[in-house]
């Protein structure tokens, strides 16, 4: 590894992480007064590795070469790690780049390393909680899904109740089936292939009138199945989960009316 001073025009800038630059103004006035302070790195054939906006306000200050740590990197994947641990370390970052890095980052490692790569190991590298974690990764697929949920002012507020809609969750059930997700059965069920939206949505089909982690034995629900209006219990429960595929949350008790879980035992896991 060395530190090389490389004219801006030889730099080859390929896909990046980041979708928005954010504004350079500041930083490239910075540069033209003090110079660039920390380099780019680059491989060895001058693409850019890290150092996105680095770049782009030196050249918007007017620098014909700008300092560069030459990498000899062995693969891309040893290229998107580098670019993305960088990146990890920068603080102005809203709240869906960290999201969406986290989540990448979990990604590039199981890629790197297979499926023994877990959350946990990926929580340790990054200093984060195992919950913080699988939060990133499952807002981020669910962003994937319904860009409306990037909105949001925080992490915390997109699966809020009030924010999602019966229109979004059609979507993402309809993605989900697009996709061919499938829930697996216990013992002799062997694995059911989900064949329509409300298959998919388990927990709302067959909600626990009793003790649900999600606190779905509402009166509402109770009244509309004891009076067969089910489309108007469905809205219930909706009301109190809207996205059960995102949240993870699954009722593990025996359901009372409209039943269509196989096994009881144990929670079921929509993936």
């Amino acid at each position: 590894m060395k530190v090389k001073d490389i004219p801006i025009s030889d730099i080859t800038i390929k896909e990046r992480f980041r979708r928005e630059l954010g504004s350079l103004t500041s930083l490239s006035e910075s540069i033209a007064e003090k110079g660039l302070i920390q380099p780019i790195t680059v491989d060895i054939h001058l693409n850019l590795v890290a150092g996105a906006r680095r770049h782009a306000a030196a050249k918007m200050a007017g620098l014909e070469k700008i300092p560069c740590v030459i990498r000899d990197i062995e693969s891309e994947l040893d290229a998107r790690e580098i670019e993305l641990f960088e990146n990890l370390h920068r603080k102005e970052m809203e709240w869906q780049e960290q999201i969406r890095l986290t989540a990448r980052i979990h990604n590039l490692m199981k890629e790197k390393h297979g499926d023994n790569w877990t959350q946990l190991k990926t929580s340790k590298l990054l200093g984060k909680s195992r919950a913080a974690v699988t939060d990133a990764v499952e807002l981020a697929e669910a962003m994937d899904v319904i860009p409306e949920l990037e909105e949001s002012s925080t992490s915390a507020s997109p699966l809020k109740e009030e924010e999602v809609n019966v229109e979004r969750l059609k979507r993402l059930a309809g993605k989900s089936l697009e996709d061919k997700y499938y829930k697996k059965g216990i013992g002799k069920t062997g694995t059911i292939k989900i064949d329509s939206e409300l298959g998919l949505l388990d927990c709302i089909v067959a909600p626990c009138v009793f003790r649900c982690p999600i606190h779905q034995d509402v009166p509402e629900y109770i009244d509309y199945i004891s009076r067969k209006d089910y489309k108007s219990a469905l809205e219930a429960i909706l009301k109190k989960n809207p996205l059960p595929h995102i949240t993870g949350y699954i009722c593990d008790h025996k359901c009372v009316e409209k039943c269509v879980r196989w096994d009881y035992d144990s929670p079921l896991n929509i993936r």
